[in-house]
């Protein structure tokens, strides 16, 4: 709009809709000085060439050219904002608009669409959740769901706008997704409550399977992280060790009550404590433990069948216990753990300048992680001999094909033997019925799978050589001899044990319980994660890491 006031040369002078009477103002003429706007050209009483102002507080004026060439506005800070209509998600993009007015200290107003990567809009949810404790009924649906009514304000996100790279006059924008795993254990976090408990972390520490920590600190205090000693990385025990106190992890330790005690006491400080456990440690002590520190210890999370059947074993459970061993969402991690092993097992063997097609290989042990190796094995053009104790087992891996034996007939035919019972299932009586020259591999610790505790001890008739990292030759006194891979523990961690993006559904469901021990105590007893919660991960999961055009698994 234009205007003409009286005066000499006054005619069509613009009026601005900025700087006003009373904006802030940096004048970069004046090396970047900010003012108050205390007269403007044409306005009565003042310098109609030019603008006037004056310094916060007061002092003396200063005046600034009247095409206010020189001044750029001073944003006043944000307080709040509030959503002005349903946000909307853009799938195939991957983020979420929602059309948003923004508030200012000086009491300004300003709309504009917020556009957030899939992952921004979940710590969105939850900072929201968190922060605006007389809003508890809010969920994920009421803030990002197509609605009639949206919430009508969202609070306390001043912070959450800043640490956007943009916020400009007509938008504010992210200028780039986080990675999927990122995005999947923000809405994981967006989903869970915030305690004041502490856990305890052990775990596997591999590339590209770090990420649910992430929302395991959201619902409770990481205290410790304790990685697998033959499954830690180097570079990941590194980058982990820069957020959370990682602590060693010795099973001999962790069995006995009283170090056990004085450990948690140490770093739970006070707090009730999940036991997020894979194999069983805390399983031995646990029940002492209960006792000397009563209504701290909140459960354990168990991740392996092994576990799971560590804490069977004991006469009664003194807590609660969450495991996952048995969970469907388990299943595709099990499955690629048996194409994993025997993955390093060829890897290695082709080191040794062997192949595996047209082998006869056994498999002891016909559960989920026994059937992706046989089945891998199949794939492989290997022949494949099962063999179960449980006759259930044995029947089904009989009925899809896969031949069996007797134990002394399978070693005595095999040239690979893989061992996945989790139960000890070879030990050294069994070791001069292997076929000469065979090759030895198990599925899980050493401990758990062979009893072969003296057998480098002297007298005891075996003597080792080291052929190439992870391949040992075990030799007896009459000349006979085997190949013992990866020390006799989980071969697959020779090779980091790659699982692509399936782990995340087995981190995601162990998040979970320790969120359900930490919120509120539980009976003692066996849990499971809830079949709704199951498929929600699963829906959530499929929707970050589901086939599209371009994306691989």
């Amino acid at each position: 709009m234009t205007t003409s006031h009286g005066g000499p040369g006054a005619a069509d002078v613009t009026l601005r809709s900025w700087p006003r009477l009373g904006d802030l103002a940096l004048d970069t003429a004046q090396r970047g000085r900010v003012g108050v706007i205390v007269g403007v050209p044409g306005e009565e009483g003042s310098d109609w060439l030019t603008y006037h102002l004056r310094p916060i507080g007061g002092g003396t004026e200063w005046s600034a050219a009247a095409d206010a060439s020189t001044l750029q506005p001073v944003p006043s800070p944000v307080t709040h904002a509030t959503a002005l209509e349903g946000p909307v998600h853009d799938r195939p993009g991957r983020h979420w608009a929602l059309k948003i007015r923004v508030h200012h200290e000086d009491g300004s107003e300003q709309n504009c669409p917020l556009i957030l990567a899939e992952d921004q809009a979940w710590r969105l949810i939850a900072q929201i959740r968190d922060q605006a404790a007389s809003r508890q009924g809010w969920t994920a649906a009421d803030i990002l769901a197509d609605t009639d009514e949206p919430p009508d304000d969202l609070p306390h996100v001043a912070a959450f706008l800043e640490d956007l790279r943009e916020i400009g006059e007509n938008c504010a924008s992210a200028a780039s997704a986080a990675s999927a795993p990122a995005a999947f254990f923000a809405w994981l976090a967006s989903t869970l409550p915030v305690t004041s408990a502490a856990s305890l972390v052990i775990t596997h520490l591999l590339p590209g399977q770090m990420e649910f920590l992430s929302a395991l600190g959201h619902t409770t205090r990481i205290a410790a992280v304790l990685p697998k000693p033959k499954s830690a990385n180097e570079f990941v025990l590194e980058e982990t060790a820069r957020v959370y106190r990682c602590d060693e992890l010795d099973r001999v330790r962790f069995a006995d009550p009283d170090w056990l005690v004085g450990y948690i006491r140490s770093r739970a400080e006070g707090r009730r404590v999940v036991l997020v456990d894979i194999g069983g440690y805390f399983a031995p002590a646990l029940q002492e433990l209960c006792v000397r520190l009563p209504g701290q210890v909140a459960g354990v999370v168990e991740d392996t069948e092994n576990g799971q059947r560590r804490y069977e074993a004991l006469p009664e459970l003194p807590c609660p216990v969450f495991s996952v061993a048995r969970s469907p969402l388990k299943e595709p991690e099990d499955r690629l753990v048996g194409q994993a092993i025997v993955f390093s097992v060829e890897t290695l063997l082709r080191h040794l300048g062997e192949v595996m097609q047209g082998r006869q290989a056994c498999v002891l042990g016909y559960g989920k992680i026994g059937a992706g190796i046989a089945a891998a094995l199949h794939s492989r053009h290997v022949r494949v001999l099962v063999l179960d104790t449980d006759p259930v087992r044995q029947a089904q891996a009989l009925s899809v094909g896969y031949a069996s034996a007797d134990l002394t007939e399978a070693l005595a035919c095999s040239d690979l033997v893989f061992s996945a019972t989790g139960n000890r299932a070879l030990s050294a009586k069994h070791l001069p019925l292997l076929k000469e020259g065979a090759f030895l591999a198990g599925a899980t610790s050493r401990d758990d799978e062979f009893d072969l505790g003296g057998l480098l001890e002297p007298g005891s008739g075996y003597l080792r050589s080291s052929i190439l990292p992870g391949v040992s030759r075990i030799r007896s006194q009459n000349g006979r001899s085997f190949f013992l891979l990866g020390n006799g523990n989980a071969v697959n961690f020779l090779h980091t044990s790659a699982m692509g993006s399936a782990i995340h559904l087995v981190k995601a469901e162990m998040t979970v319980a320790a969120a359900l021990l930490a919120e509120q105590p539980h009976l003692p007893g066996f849990y499971e994660v809830a079949p709704a919660q199951r498929a929600s991960i699963a829906a959530a999961w499929v929707d970050m890491f589901g086939p599209r055009p371009g994306r691989h698994l």
